[in-house]
């Protein structure tokens, strides 16, 4: 399997504290079954965030080495979407996932603001995909699912958390995850570990409990293929927002990579 939303570089965000917890959480990950992970410390508009980052992912590459660790990791963030964000990701200041053309956009910000349809057609036109990371935890769009479905209707894939599949955030957001994976809305499923505690990385239970929802081959893109794709930098399939999982290009109202 592999994880491409996971925090497991230390002292650079909300994730390990020390390089200790940091190589726990990649030997607890391999341990489950993920051979490669992109980890993703957040991107808060700092002009230096991808530089720290840099650094410590490749220390993190070298600890991993050393232990003779059999795990690919790969340098990613997660970004916000500010005005900021299309120059930063042109000029390398903010990263896309493993140097692909797929940015990892935290959505908690997306329920506010008008701006948001515009900056995100800017990034798509400029060649950018937009994986949405965890909507399923987005509260208010519980009440209805139609921003995100305009989202995904204009091109972005979702990604929901496995802590959220198995309860972690509540169960308000267990059904959440539930009701995305069954409208066929989510294109990949990741670890989003903070923690070697109370937020471990892992897929096996969550790739499990998505089997139930969905059937096992469906359930096993989201973890293998999908992500695979993502770090070779090839077009995903879209999902249908009417709710059946589409295996190919549709019909949109703009295309920008044609």
């Amino acid at each position: 399997m592999i994880d491409l939303h996971c925090h497991l570089l230390p002292d650079i965000d909300d994730g390990p504290a020390d390089w200790e917890t940091s190589l726990r959480m990649i030997r607890m990950a391999r341990e489950d079954g993920i051979r490669a992970a992109i980890t993703t410390p957040h991107w808060n508009g700092l002009a230096d965030g991808a530089e720290r980052a840099a650094v410590r992912y490749e220390e993190c590459v070298r600890r991993i080495a050393e232990r003779q660790i059999d795990f690919q990791l790969h340098l990613g963030q997660e970004v916000i979407l500010v005005p900021e964000l299309l120059g930063a990701l042109r000029s390398g200041t903010a990263l896309t996932l493993a140097g692909s053309a797929y940015v990892l956009l935290e959505t908690a910000q997306l329920e506010h603001g008008s701006f948001h349809h515009q900056a995100l057609f800017q990034l798509q036109t400029a060649g950018y995909r937009i994986v949405l990371a965890h909507p399923e935890r987005v509260r208010s769009w519980h009440r209805s699912w139609d921003t995100l479905k305009e989202l995904i209707d204009r091109g972005c894939y979702v990604q929901i958390n496995a802590g959220s599949l198995l309860g972690g955030f509540g169960a308000a957001v267990r059904r959440a995850a539930e009701e995305l994976l069954q409208r066929g809305w989510v294109s990949l499923l990741a670890s989003d570990a903070h923690s070697d505690t109370t937020r471990p990385p892992g897929l096996t239970e969550a790739r499990q409990r998505a089997s139930v929802l969905i059937g096992e081959p469906l359930a096993e893109k989201l973890v293998q293929d999908h992500p695979a794709r993502v770090l070779c930098n090839e077009l995903l399939p879209y999902a249908d927002p009417e709710g059946a999982p589409v295996g190919g290009r549709r019909r949109r109202w703009f295309w920008p990579w044609s």
